[in-house]
């Protein structure tokens, strides 16, 4: 079953290779061009302890941009691409009334299905200047198809409920949405997303790994790794570890 674990890295693995190998025409991709070596090398100054760089042309950025919607739905385990979100309990002032929302939804209310395999999105690369703390960042903007059967809200006045209202979310006719797609922006600062990859694939680790070993056995595994890292931390201070 561990092996079932590797499943997200290897995805996002194959996605930066494929997205690096996308353009085919002149140097900018794996098209028999070869590595070649910056002139004057990587400035020191700019170097980054135990990290990565990854270069992504803009033919990279389309390929990612046409996939991003498929390869997020298979590495969240997703049916068909398909997510779903329970819609919560809320309430709102209208003055003269107050609107209550999913106060007691039924098994088939409140709930939305957001397709993220069918998202429509471009993503796009942000100069140091305009991104959110002046660091370089990915923006992503698109449209996700989104639909909620039934919303049941409640229009309550001095206390007491006059009626209950079905709300659809989506398009086509009553009684039959369908998906509509909905607006979405995002930026993402360059060094969150690795952040963000690596905690999807930890967590996938570690929910397999509770499932087939003792408590006992994680918990030495826990306190190893803790040593590890401290003990390498000092040697890197004292300057035995490079």
């Amino acid at each position: 079953m561990l092996r079932l674990c590797w499943r997200p890295a290897f995805f996002v693995l194959i996605f930066i290779v494929l997205a690096s190998c996308s353009g085919a025409g002149g140097c900018s991709g794996c098209a028999g061009c070869g590595i070649t070596p910056l002139p004057a090398g990587f400035p020191q100054a700019s170097v980054i302890p135990n990290a990565a760089s990854v270069r992504v042309t803009r033919p990279g950025l389309d390929f990612i941009s046409a996939n991003i919607g498929t390869v997020a739905g298979d590495a969240l385990g997703t049916t068909g691409g398909v997510i779903t979100f329970n819609v919560p309990a809320s309430s709102s002032n209208l003055t003269i009334a107050t609107a209550l929302i999913c106060q007691s939804p039924n098994t088939t209310q409140c709930v939305a299905d957001i397709n993220i395999g069918g998202a429509k999105l471009h993503v796009d690369s942000i100069a140091s200047a305009n991104g959110p703390n002046m660091e370089p960042a990915i923006e992503i903007t698109g449209t996700i198809p989104v639909k909620i059967a039934d919303i049941p809200v409640g229009v309550q006045v001095f206390g007491a409920t006059l009626c209950t209202i079905d709300v659809e979310v989506g398009s086509g006719a009553c009684g039959s949405v369908d998906y509509a797609p909905v607006p979405v922006t995002a930026i993402l600062p360059i060094i969150a997303v690795p952040s963000v990859i690596g905690m999807m694939i930890g967590a996938r680790i570690g929910a397999h790994l509770l499932t087939i070993l003792k408590a006992s056995v994680i918990r030495r595994l826990v306190i190893g790794i803790l040593l590890f890292a401290g003990l390498r931390t000092l040697l890197k201070g004292l300057g035995i570890w490079i």
